[in-house]
């Protein structure tokens, strides 16, 4: 790869993430939304000569801008100059936080980068919703609110389990892409527990629904 469809891909990946606060769009995109910002990542991570460690949050800015800008252009009505200073902070942080659990990977490698990346970006999500200055608008978890049939475990997990569940997924894919595009065997696996991860508590939040709709009904 080169920069531009380094540059590309983040485009993309913020394209996608921002499509699930729009209204005509269903939250679930996020499940896959993350994928392109995570193939730079394992990109950079395996050639590291090539590019400097502040190389993947210098990719990732543009993306979590666009989320932003997407995601936050609303807030452009009351104040242009607290838009770009709410759209630019959060995508700063969003940029860092991904940037760290990069760096957790180039010196500790595969498995401890990866739960880097689940725990460091939960952490995140966790301060926003109790520090003042950050505003919990775009955590993942609650660009599935146009959902509400897939997510009747919210009640237990918050939308924490949310994340946890877009973070996952995200990664489960991007793992299964980048065997299949380097031509590793045994994949198939990888990609049967991504369609785990995503189809049983889908299911099991289908039939909660249904099952309270019809008790609902029936009284």
């Amino acid at each position: 790869m080169n920069k531009y469809i380094l540059v590309t891909l983040s485009v993309i990946g913020g394209i996608l993430s921002g499509l699930a606060w729009c209204s005509w769009c269903t939250g679930l995109i996020l499940m896959i939304s993350f994928v392109p910002f995570l193939l730079i990542e394992d990109y950079l991570f395996r050639h590291p000569l090539n590019f400097g460690t502040r190389a993947y949050f210098s990719y990732l800015l543009p993306g979590f801008v666009i989320f932003g800008l997407i995601s936050m252009g609303w807030m452009r009505v009351a104040s242009i100059t607290g838009a770009i200073c709410v759209i630019m902070g959060l995508a700063f942080l969003m940029s860092f936080t991904m940037w760290v659990a990069h760096l957790v990977r180039l010196k500790a490698g595969n498995v401890p980068g990866m739960v880097a990346f689940i725990t460091f970006w939960l952490s995140f999500e966790f301060l926003s919703l109790n520090v003042n200055n950050i505003t919990p608008w775009l955590n993942l978890g609650n660009g599935l609110s146009k959902d509400i049939i897939f997510i009747q475990w919210y009640d237990i997990t918050g939308t924490s389990g949310g994340s946890l569940w877009i973070l996952l997924s995200n990664l489960f894919l991007s793992i299964f892409i980048i065997n299949s595009v380097s031509g590793k065997k045994y994949n198939k696996p990888i990609f049967a527990a991504w369609l785990m991860l995503i189809t049983i508590p889908a299911t099991l939040s289908v039939i909660s629904y249904n099952t309270i709709k019809q008790n609902r009904n029936g009284s």
